[in-house]
Formats: structure tokens, sequence, C-alpha cells
């Protein structure tokens, strides 16, 4: 048995037979063309350039009655296929040095794709398409196939260096059971789609297709980011019990009851969920959170051709406000930087993006853009219970700047007679370790706040979650960590203003007990993630989860905390019903 870390792209908990994808390499000798048959080759790379092009209108065509949106995703095919520049650098490599046609394309797709990887920013993110791509024209040019994940026998975890966008849109929905990766970010293609789809993925594992055997046995973890290779019986019999309680998708609706997350003693806590897009919102409103904590307005632009305007915006959040009602739905403002990059919002590359221009600091230069978005995001208030959340502030100057201009898109809409909620609360993720420490003057001045404890934990350990190298680093159970969200909570008492936590810590079963010592009443996580919490907050004490809190404050290091909680873990009695409990009035 092994056991493999990454990072999550999407949510979920499987147990199946790994299928591990080759990269569809093919040896290609380097011959010299006779000068005779040089236009022969010519013919033969626009054909496979014809076929190739055939192939992805296809695609789109079968897909886009299912995925919608998604199926742009096979534009940068299509339009590396209709760039003059790598065509003529083709069609030159057989005319003037008489390559044959399959050499010259991979020889030039891959000077691309080494230029698009040394110059960063936007470019490095189409170098896995190119690389597809040219693979897709040389194994036509050869006669060969590519491994297909359309016609499957059996159902499967894919297991690759990386899945392609024209290999994640033709997957069998019914056989892909999810996915494991070397390579991946959340904006990713796979990550889009498997979120999309409700199949649990994740990447950052260095050279696991190498590692994987063909067959071999396999569980996804994609609530922790654990990858079990070959489990033992008793990990097995563990698994199958967390699948058991997780058998719902993403996507299906599995209710959970808000009168059930109060603990034993009778401590409400509020159950929201976390929201990528508006597809699929009327499936998750009734799943029954109590609102949606953190929707991540940035995802409106990934996948698009265009950025959404501010009427596109309007009416994605207007779904999702009336599928829920009265119950209120915050909307993170957009998030980019980092591993989160849209050429269209900012083009200029850093050395350090996670330090660079984003988020609230590129709403702030690129003021048109966050306008665009507080102008739709108004127009849609008046359609539920709206909220609005400015992500990566570091004090109440930065947060107060942001809302000055909030105020001033409220007096364009009022002065062109658009009707908006004019009181719509305004609040602040506390994901930087500045905002935690400077909290109690930042929740004077807003109306909630949420703790991101992702990047909380990154900033603090200085470690990038999304790097699979420094994975075992990344420990959200730190000491300090859970220092800075008690300050962040404590602020938020003494304000009397909710302070809530949407990162991953929200969600783990494990954590969630920690987090309601340090006084978290609110948690917002990934839907498949809700049943579990409500379920073990139900069979929890407040006095034993505060003793549990001050035990890891009082740990020395990470490992000392990390055995505490296992501790508290191994004697909870999680698998005995709950006793009757009365509720708090």
């Amino acid at each position: 048995m092994e056991i493999l870390r990454g990072t999550v792209l999407s949510e979920g908990l499987v147990a199946g037979e790994a299928l591990v994808l080759s990269s569809g390499e093919v040896i290609i000798p380097d011959v010299v063309v006779k000068p005779s048959d040089r236009e022969k080759e010519v013919a033969r790379f626009r054909r496979a350039v014809d076929g190739t092009l055939k192939e992805i209108n296809e695609l789109t065509n079968a897909t886009e009655g299912r995925l919608g949106d998604l199926t742009r995703m096979l534009g940068t095919y299509q339009s590396l296929l209709a760039d003059e520049s790598i065509i003529n650098q083709v069609l030159e490599q057989i005319r003037t040095k008489r390559k044959s046609a399959a050499t010259a394309v991979r020889q030039v797709i891959a000077g691309y794709v080494e230029d698009f990887r040394r110059m960063g920013g936007p470019l490095a993110n189409y170098a896995p398409e190119l690389e597809d791509l040219g693979r897709r024209l040389v194994a036509r040019i050869l006669g060969k196939e590519l491994p297909s994940l359309d016609r499957l026998p059996r159902k499967v975890v894919i297991v690759a260096d990386e899945i392609t966008p024209m290999q994640a849109l033709s997957i069998d929905r019914d056989k892909v059971i999810g996915f494991v990766t070397q390579s991946g970010s959340p904006e990713s293609h796979t990550a889009i789609l498997s979120r999309h789809l409700g199949i649990p993925a994740i990447t950052g594992i260095e050279n696991v297709a190498s590692i994987v055997p063909q067959g071999a046995s396999i569980i996804v973890d994609g609530l922790e980011g654990v990858v079990v290779l070959d489990p033992d019986k008793a990990m097995k019999q563990t698994y199958a019990m967390k699948i058991r309680r997780a058998t719902r998708t993403r996507w299906q609706t599995t209710t959970i009851s808000p009168e059930e997350s109060v603990t034993q003693d009778g401590v409400r806590a509020t159950i929201r969920c976390n929201v990528d897009t508006s597809d699929h919102v009327r499936e998750l409103a009734a799943m029954g959170a109590d609102g949606v904590g953190l929707f991540r307005t940035e995802f409106l632009y990934i996948g698009k051709a265009v950025p959404p305007d501010e009427k596109a915006q309007a009416k994605s959040y207007e779904e999702t406000l009336k599928a829920f009602g009265s119950r209120p739905v915050i909307f993170r403002t957009m998030d980019f930087g980092a591993d989160k990059f849209d050429a269209r919002v900012d083009a200029v590359k850093e050395e350090n993006p996670a330090l660079g221009l984003r988020s609230i600091r590129l709403s702030f230069a690129r003021e048109d853009l966050f306008r665009t978005q507080l102008r739709a995001l108004l127009r849609a208030s008046v359609h539920g219970n709206a909220r609005i959340m400015f992500p990566m502030v570091t004090d109440a100057g930065e947060f107060l700047r942001a809302k000055a201009i909030l105020e001033v898109v409220k007096s364009e809409l009022k002065a062109e007679r658009v009707p908006f909620a004019a009181d719509v609360p305004v609040g602040v993720m506390i994901e930087l370790p500045a905002a935690a420490i400077a909290s109690a003057a930042l929740m004077k001045v807003a109306d909630f706040g949420s703790i991101g404890t992702n990047d909380l934990t990154q900033y603090t350990l200085a470690v990038d979650r999304t790097n699979g190298r420094v994975s075992d680093w990344y420990k959200p159970h730190h000491p300090a960590i859970c220092r800075l969200i008690k300050v962040a909570v404590e602020a938020g008492l003494a304000t009397g203003k909710e302070v809530s936590v949407c990162g991953e810590m929200a969600g783990s079963t494990r954590l969630v007990p920690v987090l309601m010592g340090l006084g978290v009443r609110s948690f917002s996580m990934a839907p498949p993630r809700m049943g579990q919490v409500v379920d073990r907050i139900s069979r929890l004490t407040l006095p034993a989860c505060r003793a549990l809190a001050d035990a890891v404050l009082a740990s020395p290091d990470a490992e000392e905390a990390l055995a505490v909680i296992d501790a508290f873990e191994s004697r909870a009695v999680e698998e005995r019903a709950p006793a009757p409990r009365k509720r708090r009035s």
C-alpha cells in the first residue's frame, strides 16, 4: 500500500481500477525527403490539419448540448490550427529542409511549446493544448490512434501526466469515475470539467503515471487530497464506509437539514456551500444548505471566448440568488492571480504571482472590470439575499477603498434609475496573516468576515499549496494557523459580526471540532462535504471542542497538534447515534 498526496481539483470519494494513459508520443525517424516527394508531404500535412479540425468540430457538436459553454475549451485548438505562422513554419521545414510532415510538425510544435513555457504568463497556459495538437497531427499523418476515453469497457480512474481538453470533453461519464494527474491547476480544463460533472480529481503528484501500475487498485480521496495505491484490507474497509456516506455526487440531490447541524449540547452551526458558477444551482439549493458562503466569481471568465459583460454576469448572479431565495449568497469579487490567471484581465508576467498584482489589488488596477462586476452584482441583488465580499484585503484602509468604489457604482446606478438593493452587506476575506492580525479594525468597518484557510495557511507557512513537492509542509492544523483563526473569530464576536470559514478546513471532519472550539459557528464547503460535516457536528459537545482547540493552540509544533487531533478522533463517539438533545433558545 502506498499513500500519495496532491492538490484537490474536484471534491469526492471513489475507489476503482487505474487506467494509466500514455502521452501518445510516437517515435519519428528523422529522414530526408526526396525533392520529388516534398509536395506529397505537404499534402499529408494539410490533410492532417483538415482531419483534426473536422474532429474538433464534430466533438464540439456532439458535446455542446451536454456541456454547453465548456465546449469553448476547444477554441484554443481551432485558433492554433488557423495560426498562419505555425502552418508556414511547418511548410518551410518540409519544402526547404526536406523534413517529413510528421518530423516538421513535431519540431515546430516543440519549439513553440518551449517558447510559451519560457515566456510564462498567459502563453504558458496554452502549452498543453499545443502539445496535444502536435500529437494529434503527427498521429493522423502516420495513421496512428491516440488513447481515447469515449469507449471504455468498465469504470476506471484515469491516471496521467495531464488530461488534455479533447480527452476531457470526450470522456465516457458513466465509466470515468476519477482523475489523478501530475499537472493541473484550479482553472485547468480537467478541473473545470471534473467539477462540472462531479468527478473527483487530484493533481500535483510527480511522475504519477510512472508510479501507478496499469490496472492497479486505487482510491481517490478528493476531500483530503490523498490517493491510496493498492490499499490493504483495513484501508479498503475504512474508505468503503466513507464512500457509502458520500454516495451522491456533487450535483445529485442529497438533502441536509439545518436543524441537524447542532451539537449534543445544543449549539447551532450554519452550513453553507461553495459555488464556482451558476450551473446546477437549483440542485445545490435543494440540498438544504443555509446558503452560499463563497461564490467564486472569477470562474465566470474561465472557458469563455471573451470576458463576461455586465449583462452576462448579472444573469449568472441572478440565477443563483433566485435559486436560494431568502438564504444568503456571498459573492467574492474576482480573485484572479497566482493559480487563477486570465490574460484578458492581466497579461503581465510576474516572477512571483502569489505575491504580485492579484485579487483586490488587480481589481484596483483594472477598475473598469471591477466596476462592471460591481454593477452586475448590484443589478442582481434585487433577486435575493446578496452579499459582496472583497478578497486578499490586508487592512481596513484597503477595504474602505474597495467599498468607496462600490458606493460610486451605486450612485451611477441610482442616477440611471437602475433598481438595486441599497443595503447589500459588504464583507471581507481574512486570508492573509496581516488581515487576521488586523481583524479587530477590519471587523469594525466590514459587515462580516470569512476566513479563507487555504491562502491563510499558504501565506503563513510559506508553502505553495498547488506544489506537490512541498505538500507535506502544507499543514492547516498548525498551531500558528489556529491562533490566527482565533484572533479573527474573537474580532467578530467583539463587534457582533459573523466570521465564517470557507477554506478546506471548513469541510474537514477532522478539523471541524477544532474550529468549533476556536469559536467558529459558520462553515462553507464543497457540496459533497456538507452531509459529513453536519453528521460530525451532531456528535460533538462544545466543552470537548474547546478543550481540543486549547490543546492544539498549546502544541509546540504541527506534529504534536496533529497527534492531539488524532487522539481526539480515536476516542470520538462518531459511530454512535447521537443522544437526544435539546436546542438552546
